[in-house]
């Protein structure tokens, strides 16, 4: 087909209809006569309605140079043989059976179309469907990882009421064993008196039992500052990242 002016059918009645309605569905194609012995014809009234050039004569149709294509649409074999003999070199004619022939390629072509728009529209609720569950999918993410967040931060605090119960307690515990170190140095100096040999022994067990314990309570102490340090640096760095 050629697109722009230049494109006549002769015969208006259900056929030409159809295969005018077909033709001004193509993008680029321009019907710029429709010709019909019945001015009341279906094709001619639609073609009225589209401001489509309407004739009963076909021999307007033949002395216009700017026609270059007809289609005949009566099914009358001796119309188109009058066409075909009165026609230019130039001037394609197809018949009515070409033009079902075409009406049905075109059929054909719509068909495609619209099975490729029903298979789009199909694709496109898809993708819609399959967006909706993923952001389904990312909410519930989303709140495991809340709650997740929130255990983590629930056990941060339990780890750092266990850091402070750790220092408060083992700064309870340096205070006493330090007075009972000092009071059995006492003792054992003499100023308390004299002690029996067996005693002095005891005491020194004790005492030495006492400076065990202190040096376990200041590594306690130690271990207890360096977790509220790594504890403190932790919360920086999390405060910095959100």
């Amino acid at each position: 087909m050629i697109a722009g002016d230049g494109i006549a059918i002769i015969g208006a009645g259900k056929g030409g209809l159809a295969l005018l309605k077909v033709l001004l569905l193509i993008p680029g194609v321009s019907i710029k006569y429709v010709c019909d012995i019945r001015p009341d014809s279906p094709g001619m009234v639609y073609a009225a309605q589209h401001n489509i050039n309407c004739v009963t004569n076909f021999s307007q149709i033949l002395s216009d140079k700017e026609v270059t294509l007809v289609f005949e649409a009566t099914g009358d074999e001796a119309i188109f043989r009058e066409i075909n003999e009165k026609k230019s070199p130039g001037l394609s004619l197809i018949g009515s059976r070409g033009s079902k022939t075409i009406f049905s390629l075109i059929g054909s072509y719509e068909e495609v179309n619209r099975n490729l728009q029903t298979y789009k529209n199909s694709l496109e609720e898809r993708i819609i469907e399959r967006t909706e569950e993923l952001e389904v999918a990312n909410l519930g993410l989303q709140k495991e990882k809340e709650i997740v967040d929130g255990f983590l931060l629930r056990q941060q605090q339990v780890n750092e009421d266990k850091t402070r119960y750790l220092l408060h307690a083992t700064h309870q515990l340096k205070a006493p064993f330090a007075a009972i170190q000092s009071f059995l140095d006492i003792i054992l100096d003499g100023y308390t008196g004299e002690i029996p040999e067996r005693t002095r022994d005891i005491l020194l067990k004790v005492i030495t039992r006492c400076k065990l314990l202190t040096s376990l309570i200041n590594e306690m102490l130690e271990l207890a500052k360096l977790k509220s340090l790594f504890g403190d640096e932790a919360n920086m760095a999390n405060a910095e990242s959100r």
